[in-house]
C-alpha cells in the first residue's frame, strides 16, 4: 500500500512552516495569494489528498475544547434571587462563550453611577434587563448610560428606557397550535 502525502512532506518539500501548508490549503486570508498558489500546486504535484479521519479527529477534538471567553452578559433583574431558567440560559452561554451574570436592578444601594462602575469593572458585552413588574419609575432612577452597553428588553412590560425588545408572540404561537391541532 502507498504512503499517502501528508501536510508535513509539503512543507518539507516547500521549505515553509506545517501551519502555513495547513493555512494556505484551507484558503486563509491571512496569508498572501502567491503562498497559497505555491502549496496548492505542490499539494497537487505530489498528489496530496485530504485525510477524512485525521479532520474528523480534529473536529472532534475542538468540540470537546470550551469555548474561549467572547465576553460577560450582565441580567438586570428587579427580583433578589435568581431567575429559574436563569441556570439553563447560562449553560448555553457558555457553550459559546459567554458568560452570565446578575445584577439586582433593585438593591437600595445601587445608582447609576455605581452600576456603570460595576459594568465596566466586569467587562460587560451587554445588557439583557428584565422589566420590574412593580416600579416603572426604578430605571429611571438609575440614570444609567444606556448607550455604553448594547441592550435588549425582555418582554414588553417596560416602558423606558426605549430598547430593542425580546418577547413572546403569543398570538402567532397560538395561531400554530390551531394549525397543528386541525390537521390531527
Amino acid at each position: 500500500m502507498l504512503r499517502q502525502v501528508t501536510l508535513q512532506d509539503i512543507a518539507t518539500q516547500l521549505g515553509i512552516h506545517l501551519s502555513t501548508v495547513s493555512r494556505a490549503l484551507r484558503n486563509d486570508r491571512r496569508l498572501p495569494s502567491q503562498t497559497h498558489r505555491k502549496v496548492q500546486a505542490c499539494a497537487r504535484k505530489l498528489g496530496y489528498r485530504p485525510n477524512a479521519n485525521a479532520r474528523a479527529l480534529a473536529i472532534h477534538r475542538q468540540t470537546l475544547r470550551p469555548a474561549a471567553l467572547q465576553g460577560t452578559i450582565t441580567l438586570l433583574s428587579p427580583l433578589p434571587n435568581e431567575p429559574t431558567p436563569l441556570a439553563e440560559a447560562r449553560a448555553h452561554a457558555e457553550k459559546l462563550g459567554y458568560q452570565i451574570d446578575l445584577i439586582h436592578s433593585r438593591a437600595p444601594d445601587l445608582t447609576g453611577g455605581r452600576l456603570t462602575r460595576i459594568l465596566k469593572a466586569r467587562g460587560t458585552s451587554g445588557l439583557l434587563v428584565l422589566p420590574s413588574p412593580l416600579d416603572m419609575r426604578l430605571l429611571r432612577r438609575l440614570k444609567l448610560d444606556w448607550s455604553q452597553f448594547p441592550s435588549v428588553a425582555l418582554g414588553h412590560a417596560l416602558f423606558w428606557p426605549h430598547l430593542h425588545r425580546v418577547s413572546d408572540n403569543h398570538f402567532r404561537n397560538a395561531k400554530h397550535l390551531v394549525r397543528k391541532l386541525t390537521l390531527l
